[in-house]
């Protein structure tokens, strides 16, 4: 018996449930559903061969302004 292939799956994450919710509430008001946002985040690390934004270790003075 042939299977055919899946054509979704399923992905599993252990998220704060203070970030979670901040983060639905952020996508609630553009209008788009979790799973939307994170297919959309897959799809532009797949366009972008890596992270679709620069990550970097604050400065002193980056650090400090946060503070």
């Amino acid at each position: 018996m042939t299977r055919l292939p899946e054509k979704t799956r399923m992905i599993h994450a252990r998220i704060e449930p203070r970030l979670k919710a901040a983060a639905e509430q952020v996508f609630s008001s553009i209008g788009i559903s979790t799973t939307e946002a994170i297919r959309l985040f897959l799809k532009q690390v797949e366009l972008h061969q890596g992270l679709p934004f620069p990550v970097a270790i604050p400065n002193a003075e980056t650090t400090a302004a946060m503070a």
